[in-house]
């Protein structure tokens, strides 16, 4: 091969590799929301189950209930109401696959004035009353697991007689099999606002309340951290009507709360929801859904605004800085609810809007820290051997978890000085997997360990610099 081939050759290789990497670039960057499903429909809530499976509850154009699926091809499914009785309309959902799935209703008042919590173990070819709130004015305001623990689950439903007595708070502690009961009055000035509820564990949960009166007062929260054997009232800095939103991340310390008439200020707290402090974003305040991504710093945030450009944002840095996103314009797109589902780095989101819409957003999010990268339950616990090994400066370390409980996963050096506690949390049942960075570490070789509920194993990793 002459010199002139050479050169050409090396000019082909450049341009090809400038060329892939410019498609990876360029395909990162044109991640954007995409009208998914259209009709004439009216939407009211949405549950995204995974990737794939996406239910969604509603009014067609003649008010009449109906619930859609989507199905393994993308396509929308009606599915049956069967079972769905006195409901003014279906408010809430939320699914646990393509077959489980809770409803609630809202049924205004009248004799029948009892709402329901629902329940399908059959894709929904019949519904089933598991919970009626008794009394007049039935109405729910939101049903939910939690991500972290889906044994663990609340709905709650506005003050079933009047306005002053006591609202109903039902608690799952077994997937949605059987309710229990709470009972709590607040200012008789003040009911649920819907689709304002935040669940995080088996002891945290938050619900936005909503002032009827008209007349200005804090924005107030009802939340509780031991599981509902107490429930407090805390306010945020500015006075309005709903709450439209609150998400708490996974450690249940900081929180965002979004509200109907403060549209630019977010309310954000460091202490689970005791006390709140405004910040000025604009256009976010009024943001109907707030997401966090969990092992990440990414949020996402879902307004009410009908201007293009002000319907969708997003935060690489923990809710510090928000960025507009590329949205479908339209002057009849108005969002009222979003959900998403994670795998690892990439995020599956759907929205719905209040005009027979459904928008979808398939993203990547940089994982921190420990996190889950599958579904699957294993059978047994292991430890993986580090990847790749040798390694300078950052590694991956695999675990298999068949039972919830504490992990504890150390590096130590080879005179057995622990050198970094990687993991020390309760986690459920799963497979894992955490990054350990060596950068400040000499070359050598090193052991981590993994203790589990009786489980231990210890395994060797070289850094190499």
């Amino acid at each position: 091969m002459n010199l002139k081939d050479k050169l050409l050759k090396l000019k082909a290789g450049c341009f090809i590799t400038s060329f892939l990497l410019l498609f990876f670039i360029c395909k990162d960057i044109q991640s954007q929301w995409d009208v998914d499903y259209y009709s004439n429909n009216y939407f009211n809530n949405i549950s995204v189950v995974d990737s794939i499976t996406v239910w969604v509850v509603g009014e067609n154009q003649f008010n009449d209930n109906f619930i859609i699926r989507r199905n393994v091809n993308g396509v929308w499914d009606s599915i049956p109401t069967n079972g769905i009785f006195d409901s003014l309309w279906i408010n809430c959902i939320t699914a646990k696959d393509k077959n489980n799935a809770w409803i609630t209703d809202y049924v205004g008042l009248g004799q029948n004035g009892n709402a329901h919590i629902y329940r399908t173990t059959n894709g929904g070819l019949n519904w089933i009353v598991q919970v009626n709130t008794g009394g007049r004015l039935g109405g729910f305001n939101g049903i939910t697991f939690s991500r972290m623990n889906p044994n663990y689950g609340y709905a709650w439903s506005n003050p079933p007689d009047s306005n002053g007595t006591p609202l109903k708070i039902y608690k799952t502690t077994n997937s949605g099999a059987n309710w229990l009961v709470y009972s709590y009055t607040v200012d008789p000035r003040f009911i649920g606002t819907q689709n304002s509820i935040c669940v995080t564990d088996s002891v945290h949960a938050w619900f936005g309340l909503y002032n009827t009166t008209g007349i200005y007062d804090y924005h107030k929260i009802l939340y509780t951290t031991d599981g509902g054997a107490n429930f407090l009232i805390s306010h945020l800095a500015y006075q309005g009507y709903y709450v439209n939103s609150i998400e708490f991340k996974q450690n249940n310390q900081f929180g965002i709360a979004a509200t109907d008439d403060q549209y630019d200020y977010l309310s954000k707290s460091n202490n689970g929801g005791a006390s709140w402090q405004s910040v000025f974003y604009e256009s976010l305040g009024n943001s109907i859904k707030i997401i966090s991504i969990p092992n990440t710093n990414v949020w996402y945030a879902a307004t009410g605004s009908q201007e293009a450009g002000k319907r969708m944002y997003k935060s690489t840095d923990n809710g510090i800085n928000w960025n507009a996103m590329p949205f479908p314009d339209s002057l009849f797109v108005k969002l009222v609810y979003m959900d998403y589902v994670s795998y690892g780095e990439k995020v599956f989101l759907y929205a719905i809007d209040r005009n027979g819409k459904i928008f979808r957003l398939v993203d990547n999010v940089e994982i921190i820290g420990i996190h889950p990268i599958s579904t699957v339950i294993p059978k047994s616990y292991s430890l993986s051997q580090n990847y790749p090994n040798p390694f300078n400066p950052v590694t991956k370390i695999r675990f298999n978890l068949p039972h919830a409980g504490n992990v504890r996963l150390t590096v130590y050096d080879a005179l057995g000085k622990e050198i970094k506690l990687l993991v020390n949390e309760n986690l459920q049942a799963g497979i894992y997997e955490t990054d350990f960075d060596a950068a400040s570490i000499p070359s050598g070789v090193y052991f981590y360990r993994i203790e589990s509920a009786g489980y231990t194993e210890t395994k060797k990793m070289v850094v190499v610099k």
